[in-house]
């Protein structure tokens, strides 16, 4: 199996993207749009598939700080997007989290939108966020909701109808309708 191996800057960080070569397809067509019609039909068709993706990304300094994974990536490089299937995303800054999700969307290399059934744990704890979607500004570290969040730990339960979070900070801020059961 042939490696292929692009370093480039996403996110203000150094990333490292290692697929194999089998794995990626390309779409046959221009991706240029020449008429109205021809335009909404190029938006819905992927300029490229990459299958079996992981993508590292680093901090200046050279160290890790966060892992994606992805069985299959459809990328529309006009609208410089990318719909990910079943994604896993292992961010290792200065927290080590683990977030999972059924589909999710990386928008202009910096906005992550995570769908269906996102679990998000914190490693060497037993804390654990749930929801059906949650937004990550990969630049700024934060994570929004305006779903239904279970926070799950220890000592007890909170769900709320709604979150806005800082990873680094380990700050989150319940918005709406929040409800806490304390298990001791």
């Amino acid at each position: 199996m042939i490696v292929l191996l692009s370093i480039q800057r996403v996110f203000g960080l150094l990333t490292l993207l290692t697929i194999s070569a089998a794995s990626l397809t390309g779409c046959s067509g221009s991706n240029e749009a020449h008429t109205a019609d021809s335009h909404a039909t190029t938006e819905q068709t992927p300029s490229g598939y990459i299958k079996h993706a992981t993508i590292y990304s680093f901090t200046p300094e050279g160290t890790l700080e966060s892992q994606i994974q992805s069985p299959s990536i459809e990328r529309f490089t006009a609208q410089d997007k990318m719909l990910l299937k079943s994604p896993t995303i292992d961010y290792v800054s200065q927290h080590h989290y683990t977030l999972t999700a059924g589909s999710g969307t990386l928008l202009k290399k910096q906005h992550l939108t995570l769908k269906e059934g996102v679990l998000i744990r914190q490693h060497n704890s037993n804390q654990a966020m749930q929801s059906q979607s949650f937004n990550i500004d990969l630049i700024n570290k934060t994570l929004t909701s305006t779903h239904s969040v279970s926070i799950q730990s220890a000592e007890g339960r909170t769900v709320s109808q709604g979150l806005n979070a800082n990873l680094d900070e380990q700050v989150v801020h319940l918005t709406n309708r929040v409800r806490g059961v304390y298990e001791p």
